[in-house]
């Protein structure tokens, strides 16, 4: 009984990744991007508990998991990096450097 609950949750975090590609699909240049890497901490951090669980299953259904954990890890490395090269090129834009005559200060844009 105890598996089925925990394959209830693995399905959930697998929806979860699923929103976040539909999301970051969505977002564009200007997203909001801190958010996504958050979510993404929150699901890495679902898996970890996920796997702890992993000696309620059988080996066949192990190694099912493990198979399809390992493309959805994949998954979210590549959400996570899209993410942290959107967000540099989002703090990079909002920063302007302003050449005066008393040296070089930085204004963010508001």
């Amino acid at each position: 009984m105890k598996s089925s609950a925990v394959l209830a949750d693995w399905e959930s975090l697998k929806e979860n990744l699923c929103l976040i590609e539909l999301k970051i699909d969505e977002l564009g240049d200007e997203g909001d991007y801190e958010s996504v890497l958050k979510m993404c901490r929150s699901i890495d951090s679902g898996f970890r508990v996920f796997f702890s669980g992993a000696d309620l299953f059988d080996r066949g259904e192990r190694d099912e998991i493990a198979k399809d954990a390992e493309d959805v890890m994949g998954r979210m490395k590549g959400i996570i990096a899209v993410a942290q090269t959107k967000l540099s090129q989002v703090k990079e834009r909002s920063s302007v450097v302003v050449k005066g005559q008393k040296g070089i200060a930085e204004y963010k844009k508001v």
